[in-house]
């Protein structure tokens, strides 16, 4: 028989906050501290985290970034897309999923903006011109430039 405290078992509560944090890329020494172990009301060590929660650990960046890719997808196949959602997944499989732009495909800035886009028109021109690039359009408001 074992002396000294029973081991950590983490409850469904505690796994599904240990994956959402994972997922949203916060570190494990940081999601570690918002698992608290009832036996001693502290956060679990990073020891303790990384046992408990390692499947979590290996998966949930995994599942995150393919749940981002799946709805790229699904606004590349839709009707209609938003051009700010489709930034931010792009931006997100860049950031995190570790997708690189083909050789040479890029999007190109403007060249007197210096990577920053000046005007609202110079801007909708960029993004109708990207999104073309890939055989998108998106409709715009009522009363727009368009």
């Amino acid at each position: 028989m074992r002396a000294g405290r029973p081991r950590f078992e983490p409850t469904d509560a505690q796994r599904e906050v240990a994956e959402a944090l994972l997922r949203c890329g916060v570190p494990i020494e940081q999601a570690r501290t918002c698992i608290i172990n009832p036996e001693t009301r502290k956060p679990i060590s990073y020891h303790t985290f990384c046992r408990v929660f390692g499947n979590e650990i290996a998966t949930a960046v995994v599942l995150a970034n393919a749940m981002v890719a799946r709805n790229l997808y699904l606004i590349a196949t839709a009707n209609k897309a938003s051009a700010a959602t489709v930034q931010a997944c792009i931006f997100w499989l860049r950031t995190k999923g570790g997708w690189r732009y083909a050789e040479g495909s890029a999007p190109e800035l403007p060249e007197h903006t210096d990577g920053m886009v000046e005007t609202e028109e110079a801007a909708q021109r960029f993004i109708d011109n990207a999104l073309a690039r890939y055989g998108r359009t998106i409709g715009h408001p009522p009363g727009s430039m368009h």
